[in-house]
């Protein structure tokens, strides 16, 4: 799979997520209901979840003003 492919997936994506927030707010003017959105993209409800889950996480990552702490780094804790 090549750069270009890859970010054109990535553009639909976005856009399908796009239109899901605004469904679940209730503002999307184009679609009313998530079947309507899966049937205008052609995928799943499932693949709509998987992809929203991995956005909304990668979001809440975005939005933290300070570093995530996964534990100690390799050699700080010393053996006393």
């Amino acid at each position: 799979m090549t750069i270009t492919e890859k970010r054109l997936l990535t553009n639909k994506w976005a856009l399908v997520v796009d239109h899901y927030e605004k469904i679940k707010k209730k503002t999307n003017p184009s679609f009313k209901t998530v079947t309507e959105l899966c049937e205008a993209f052609q995928v799943t409800r499932r693949d709509i979840k998987n992809y929203y889950g991995r956005w909304a996480v990668w979001e809440r990552i975005q939005r933290l003003s300070y570093p995530v702490s996964l534990g100690p780094k390799p050699g700080q804790l010393k053996n006393t």
